[in-house]
């Protein structure tokens, strides 16, 4: 995947019929850039995705304390009833994406 961070968001939900959504944040949690799959409704408004990446930002980091005895946080996974969420770490340590 090469280009822009919005190509890679784009690039990224159209791997599988059932990603739903792909973006970038800062490791502080703000959104640099996403994308919502063209033929679905989403489910949270923007500043509920915002918050959303708050969280995941902030459980990165709670996870982080571990990793001198388990290793390094590669990702993290949170299943909802309606969707699956995944948190991964990119080569950058600014740009986690989910």
């Amino acid at each position: 995947m090469h280009g822009s961070i919005e190509d890679i968001c784009e690039q990224t939900i159209e791997l599988d019929k059932c990603m739903r959504f792909a973006g970038f944040a800062t490791k502080g949690g703000k959104i640099i850039a996403c994308k919502c799959r063209k033929d679905v409704i989403p489910l949270l408004t923007l500043d509920e995705t915002q918050l959303s990446f708050i969280d995941s930002a902030l459980m990165m980091r709670i996870r982080e304390a571990k990793e001198p005895k388990l290793g390094k946080v590669l990702c993290f996974i949170v299943l909802y009833e309606k969707v699956t969420y995944a948190t991964i770490l990119v080569n950058s340590e600014h740009y986690p994406i989910s």
